[in-house]
């Protein structure tokens, strides 16, 4: 009878037990919120009355920039939507893609060409990515 795993003190007592399940339900909530078709759904929100995607508005506003790597998208909103879309699964499905960790917990997807996708730390969707510029 007795030994360390016996109830405590050095074992593993019933608040230890509960502590365990409560932390794993808390990775699993962050596993899920990172999980590719939540990211794509994150990248998928409207956020005008038109139901232009984040990922779409963010697509057209890197298009209209000197030297940028996106073509601009043209078509109805739904049409963006579905392009932008597109992108995003194709830089999560690549298995060459390369995913970053950023300073303030955000994290970003980059294919071979260095084209990708950064995310916030929630894991929203905050934009499209050029190639870096090397200087």
């Amino acid at each position: 009878m007795g030994g360390t795993g016996s109830g405590t003190p050095g074992g593993w007592g019933p608040q230890d037990e509960e502590n365990a399940r409560n932390q794993q339900s808390q990775t699993n909530n962050l596993d899920d919120k990172y999980k590719k078709e939540n990211l794509i759904s994150s990248a998928n929100e409207p956020i005008n009355e038109q139901g232009l995607s984040a990922a779409a508005r963010a697509w057209e506003k890197h298009a209209g920039r000197p030297g940028g790597s996106f073509e601009q998208i043209k078509g109805s909103p739904a049409q963006k939507n579905a392009a932008a879309e597109q992108f995003i699964r194709d830089v999560l499905n690549n298995p060459n893609t390369v995913r970053n960790e950023l300073s303030r917990g955000g994290f970003e997807y980059r294919l071979p060409d260095g084209k990708g996708i950064r995310f916030n730390s929630d894991g929203s969707f905050n934009t499209v990515l050029d190639p870096k510029a090397i200087k």
